[in-house]
């Protein structure tokens, strides 16, 4: 049996109501960059791992590192 999870924004001043911000991405491990404009997530896609970001104004998700990267690229810093 598969989990299939995803990102939600919880509003604590509204008595806990809350926005799901991703849909069958199977999203985890969500952290806000420093401005708190975009999310930095891993994915899960095709079986393969991915580090994603979501733009919360435009709720546009891009890839930002593949799994197949990994092993090529030494990333210090995302944001």
């Amino acid at each position: 049996k598969y989990t299939i999870s995803d990102l939600y924004l919880y509003d604590l001043s509204a008595q806990g109501k809350s926005e799901q911000i991703t849909f069958n991405q199977r999203a985890r491990d969500g952290v806000f960059s420093e401005d708190g404009n975009t999310i930095i997530f891993v994915a899960t896609d095709g079986g393969r791992t991915q580090i994603k970001t979501l733009d919360l104004a435009t709720k546009k998700i891009e890839t930002l590192i593949s799994e197949h990267y990994y092993a090529t690229l030494k990333v210090k810093q995302l944001f």
